[in-house]
């Protein structure tokens, strides 16, 4: 291996051996002189600098990290609690939606408290099941629209994943007035990324 100061090594005589010239590197194979004072069993020629010993810490910080961050995710998605570290796409789960009334609807996954723009709109037949992508551990508001017109008819509670990592089923029926939107407003679909 070549150590050089500049990758934080130094090469240091023995304190019995002549000064060396300043900026003196011994090459590989270098012998000192045979007439020079024996070498005592404990001096190290190479040494670390100042700069070599923390470029040495810095390496091990960057290899714990490195190792203990994703160890500790993978730890917390193991043993914690559903939501408690769940990144994408863990967190998208598929949410059944059963149509408990007498007509058609469409159900859409609000992308605001108004709930004036949404994704994975769904259509539900009256009387029917359908599954609607939803991401598990946020929360938040369902609409339930006019499958004809996407005007907004109620809101429903989305549910969070539960213990098993499963969403809960909901109705239509469950469907309440919206607190922060108009009833009948038009809602737009965003554009999938």
């Amino acid at each position: 291996m070549s150590r050089d100061p500049k990758r934080g090594w130094e090469w240091v005589a023995p304190a019995e051996w002549p000064a060396a010239p300043e900026g003196f590197h011994p090459p590989p194979g270098w012998e000192p002189d045979p007439g020079w004072p024996s070498v005592p069993p404990s001096h190290v020629f190479w040494q670390r600098t100042k700069r070599g010993v923390r470029m040495r810490r810095l390496k091990f910080l960057l290899v714990a990290l490195a190792v203990l961050i994703p160890g500790a995710c993978t730890v917390a998605a193991v043993v914690g609690p559903p939501c408690f570290f769940d990144p994408p796409p863990g967190d998208q789960l598929s949410l059944e939606v059963l149509n408990d009334s007498k007509a058609q609807v469409a159900v859409v996954d609000c992308l605001n408290d108004r709930c004036s723009s949404a994704q994975s709109r769904t259509l539900v037949p009256a009387g029917a099941k359908a599954s609607m992508p939803l991401e598990g551990c946020q929360g938040g508001t369902m609409g339930v629209l006019d499958p004809a017109t996407d005007n907004l008819t109620g809101c429903i509670a989305e549910p969070t994943e539960n213990s098993d990592f499963r969403l809960p089923p909901v109705s239509v029926s469950a469907a309440r007035a919206c607190t922060k939107s108009v009833k009948g407003q038009h809602v737009k679909q965003a554009t999938p990324p």
